[in-house]
């Protein structure tokens, strides 16, 4: 039976799955779509690329085409390269070919004839060359980009870059193109595969109307009328959002600061809605090799990980994270509720005494079956077993342990995850789940003999509670669980848990069989992201490419710097992929979204040269308003029901992406309307001055509702950001972001503010001084989505930002 492929014809991202199909002699059916007359569509359907919309596999309900691609080829030997050096290959064209869809979009949208501002080419234009350039690198003189056969990598990249170079269409003109000649060689004898030509065929992809195919797509998809609108969710009366506790075995990197601002940002968008949060976040102390690294240090483990709680808190804090509680392993209350939970489970018959003997990793402290290892060699390079997720070298031990009953738990696990759908995010994540616990679950082992720091396990002094309870019961520790009084951790419970992907199984499999075993509700939803790599490579201290944050903090400067990297870390994260972070990103995010789209539109309407009286102006009755005014009004209250929608599934690059594309578009319609022209015409024009009132108005509007949006994020800048507008702090919440309730004629306050000074060059990061510290007053330089005015009229520039209004 063939699984169904729901897509549009000539569609190159479909075109991925089918080749993929193919090549692994996998039945699929490609289903047509009508996108135009599709009346419900799923929002993860709506997810759209230059190359076509992102399609639909029915069957699990995956929505990006690299996993449903990877779903696909699963089964073949040489799609997915088993070497790992061939692998870690793959993986990095994949994270290519995923940062050039994002690059390239604009760029390619106006090679195909859509109209996009000239603005966001240029960026994309300059962004997608440097991809195709380090490409080369890849693929020149060679047939295959992996080895010596067809892989995943090869059809990812060529379906990216079939538009620029298809043979009978190619976007990229003649001069362009030979810059690149070595892709177009590499590409061309691809075509000629068999399961390239099949795959192309399936997908009905018709080489000469690509670009047609890539111009409609834009024009269904990308028109502010065919954006989707959500309405906001009824708010809860609470909401519980946990991140993992973090081992305390090193000091916090960039993985811990991005899980815990992911869980930061939901948890002050929920407290937006004046929803009583619960932000746990905390530290995981126990366990041999915590003991064996305060040995070596010439300290006991707890003056150790005092040590590394006290740098966790200064980082975090640094941060901004606004958590309720920093929960330590160590703490009275935790050793309580662990020792109540495990009473409860012994009560149960759910905890027996036995034998456990198998491959254990050191490093991971987890023990693994003989499918979770293979043949690896040690550090001093010798033959031995590894475990197979993380790379560790591995153990045969045998030891008396206590044994949970997780064999018990597979049926109804599996019952709790097809019942719950949403239960385990993102949707193919949850498959990976399910499929591991189809598997087969055997006992875990919860505690170790002879390991002496930890929490001893109640009646039996020699053995110690193992990661499982110690850990995982933190949660429950954090709601106020008590086995006699609260055993169902009323009123938070149960939890938002976020998390690195790595420890995603120990949290869906592990924890809710735990929680079934104590009659305790499962989780809402479990949010596993993905990890972060720098300039597309792994971070790492024997690579020397470590992320130090505070060293780029101190690159970026200017008076919110936390919050810049804060914003820079949302937009460039996709909690579906691993995301990639480079200080060219950053420099183009600061520059072009915060200082050009945000900053340049606080000058134009707090600045003396628009707004000379320094006071909320006062708009014509709404039933005078033009048509424009009326769009961009709409536009804005229907946002917070579109950051709603994508925070409530943790998207924080979907929910900024509608907050800077309403930024963009005011700015445009500042552009359009010429406030200037009408604020020299208005001591003499009643006409003029009321257009100038409006105008002025609802740009401050724009201002509030999406300083407002932004306080998540930014929360210091966006407080400052509403300071300057003189919004008082009850007005602060998401109920009040409607157009019109700005009062006309209240007074700005203070005075005028750049929040966010740009960059220079890339070298401000290589530990030299950033030239903006000298001046707060950024280079000019255009805004963003904004024709310039003609002219006869030119804009006045804004003192503080010297961009034009």
């Amino acid at each position: 039976c063939a699984m169904k492929l729901l897509s549009d014809p000539n569609n190159l991202q479909t075109a991925k799955c089918t080749i993929a199909a193919v090549a692994a002699g996998v039945s699929v059916e490609v289903v047509p779509v009508d996108l135009e007359a599709r009346d419900n569509r799923k929002p993860a359907f709506l997810a759209h690329s230059p190359l076509g919309l992102v399609p639909l596999l029915e069957e699990d309900g995956l929505f990006l085409s690299t996993p449903i691609a990877r779903h696909l080829a699963s089964g073949s030997k040489t799609l997915i390269p088993k070497a790992p050096f061939d692998q870690s290959r793959v993986d990095r064209l994949l994270e290519w070919e995923d940062k050039f869809q994002c690059e390239s979009r604009h760029w390619i949208a106006s090679l195909a004839g859509v109209e996009v501002p000239s603005e966001y080419v240029v960026i994309s234009e300059a962004a997608s060359k440097r991809m195709l350039t380090q490409l080369i690198s890849f693929a020149q003189g060679r047939h295959f980009l992996v080895g010596e056969a067809l892989t995943l990598a090869d059809i990812a990249v060529l379906t990216a870059i079939y538009p620029l170079f298809n043979p009978e269409d190619a976007l990229l003109s003649a001069h362009d193109r030979e810059a690149y000649r070595a892709l177009e060689a590499w590409m061309a004898p691809l075509l000629l595969e068999k399961a390239v030509v099949d795959g192309l065929a399936l997908a009905a992809v018709r080489p000469a109307l690509v670009s047609q195919a890539i111009a409609a797509r834009y024009a269904v998809f990308w028109a502010p009328s065919e954006k989707p609108r959500f309405k906001l969710s009824p708010a809860p009366e609470t909401i519980y959002i946990t991140t993992p506790i973090y081992y305390c075995n090193d000091e916090p990197h960039i993985g811990h600061v991005y899980t815990t601002l992911l869980a930061d940002v939901v948890a002050r968008w929920y407290r937006l809605r004046q929803v009583n949060v619960r932000f746990q976040s905390g530290t995981d102390e126990h366990g041999q090799k915590v003991a064996q690294v305060a040995e070596s240090k010439g300290m006991t483990p707890k003056t150790f990980v005092d040590s590394i709680v006290g740098a966790f808190a200064r980082r975090f804090e640094e941060m901004n994270f606004s958590y309720t509680r920093m929960i330590r392993t160590t703490d009275a209350d935790h050793e309580a509720v662990c020792v109540q939970v495990w009473n409860e489970l012994m009560r149960k018959g759910f905890i027996y005494k036995g034998h456990h003997e198998g491959w254990y990793c050191v490093s991971d402290e987890a023990f693994c079956t003989e499918l979770q290892v293979k043949d690896g060699l040690d550090k001093a390079g010798k033959p031995c077993k590894v475990s197979i997720e993380s790379g560790h070298p591995c153990i045969w031990l045998r030891e008396e342990n206590y044994m949970f009953r997780l064999s018990h738990f597979q049926e109804p696990l599996l019952q709790w995850i097809d019942a719950n759908p949403d239960a385990i995010q993102p949707a193919f994540r949850r498959r990976e789940v399910r499929q591991f616990i189809s598997r087969g679950l055997i006992d875990l082992s919860v505690s170790r003999r002879n390991v002496k720091w930890g929490i001893p396990v109640p009646g039996d002094g020699d053995h110690t509670m193992y990661v499982w309870i110690d850990a995982l019961t933190n949660y429950l520790t954090g709601a106020d669980y008590n086995s006699a009084t609260n055993p169902r951790a009323a009123p938070f419970w149960p939890a938002y848990h976020v998390m690195g992907k790595d420890i995603l199984k120990f949290h869906a499999v592990y924890w809710p069989a735990f929680l079934m075993a104590l009659d305790v509700p499962l989780p809402k939803r479990i949010i596993a992201h993905g990890w972060w790599t720098k300039n597309r490579q792994k971070i790492s201290k024997s690579l020397g490419n470590a992320f130090d944050i505070g060293q780029t903090l101190a690159a970026i400067g200017g008076a919110y710097p936390v919050d810049v990297l804060r914003y820079v870390l949302c937009r460039e994260s996709n909690i579906s992929l691993d995301c990639d972070y480079s200080e060219e990103t950053l420099k183009t995010r600061l520059n072009s979204d915060l200082a050009d789209e945000l900053g340049n539109l606080l000058c134009r309407c707090t600045g003396a040269n628009l707004n000379p009286a320094q006071v909320i102006a006062s708009p014509a009755p709404q039933a005078q308003w033009e048509e424009e005014d009326r769009r961009l009004a709409a536009m804005l209250d229907d946002l917070p029901g579109w950051v709603d929608h994508y925070l409530g599934a943790f998207d924080t690059q979907h929910a900024l992406q509608g907050i800077f594309g309403a930024l963009a578009e005011c700015n445009g319609y500042v552009t359009r309307q010429t406030p200037w022209r009408h604020l020299k015409e208005a001591a003499t024009n009643p006409a003029a001055q009321s257009r100038y009132q409006t105008i002025l108005y609802l740009m401050s509007e724009t201002l509030r509702i999406v300083g407002t949006l932004l306080i998540p994020f930014m929360p210091a800048a966006m407080g400052s950001l509403l300071d300057r507008l003189g919004v008082p702090q009850e007005m602060r919440t998401v109920e009040h972001l409607k157009v019109g309730e700005l009062r006309p004629g209240q007074p700005l306050a203070g005075q005028e503010v750049v929040l966010f000074p740009k960059l220079g060059q890339p070298e401000d990061f290589a530990g030299k001084k950033n030239p903006k510290k000298k001046k707060d007053a950024p280079a000019a330089s255009p805004a963003p989505a904004a024709s310039p005015a003609p002219a006869a009229s030119p804009a006045p520039a804004c003192a503080a930002c010297a961009t034009p209004k």
